[in-house]
């Protein structure tokens, strides 16, 4: 049976065309798309489903890269879903989902509760080249996100998630069940974030 614990939940799938570049959005659209995921957030605490209303501007567009959805509260991660590659879905399916189980499925985590909704700061990274690498010495854990795998485990740590590029590793092994004697592929992940605050 293939392992796969991770961080932020990891799902694998293939790329898309036709895709927006998160990179290309205006800051309105930016903005837009994290009120998008703050509604789907509340919504679901709430116990409501499909309210939140995606910006006309973005219907039908692919995204070109994978995403995360990261839910902070008091600078410590309270939930975490998302995907190192493009699904294959519309980015409102795509942000609709990952929110969701940020908020309800991440197993570190109980679900959010309502009354944490004021406390947490939604953070979406969009998922750049992941660069294969010899060593932790070639990773900045402030602005790299970290891949580490092996043939029956994998985990991803998010940028900014780490102090240093050591913790970074310990914990990374820690969440996937790697012991710190077993060979593991690194890569290095670029990302893109929009912060809610």
């Amino acid at each position: 049976m293939n392992k796969t614990i991770v961080v932020c939940f990891l799902l694998v799938a293939s790329l898309q065309a036709h895709s927006a570049d998160v990179t290309e959005l205006s800051l309105i659209e930016q903005r837009q798309l994290v009120r998008f995921a703050r509604d789907v957030l509340r919504e679901t605490v709430q116990g409501k489903t499909n309210q939140a209303v995606f910006p006309d501007t973005l219907h039908s567009q692919q995204p070109n890269a994978g995403i995360f959805v990261t839910l902070m509260k008091n600078n410590r991660v309270r939930g975490c879903y998302g995907s190192l590659y493009a699904e294959g879905a519309d980015l409102e399916s795509q942000l609709r989902e990952y929110a969701i189980a940020a908020a309800t499925r991440d197993f570190r985590h109980l679900p959010v509760h309502e009354s944490e909704l004021d406390d947490i700061v939604i953070i979406l990274s969009f998922i750049g080249p992941l660069e294969p690498v010899s060593g932790m010495h070639e990773v900045d854990p402030k602005t790299e996100g970290l891949l580490i795998r092996t043939p029956v485990a994998r985990a991803v740590l998010l940028p900014g998630e780490a102090r240093t590029a050591s913790w970074q590793l310990r914990e990374a092994r820690r969440q996937a069940g790697i012991t710190d004697s077993e060979p593991v592929e690194l890569y290095k992940i670029h990302t893109v974030t929009i912060v809610e605050r």
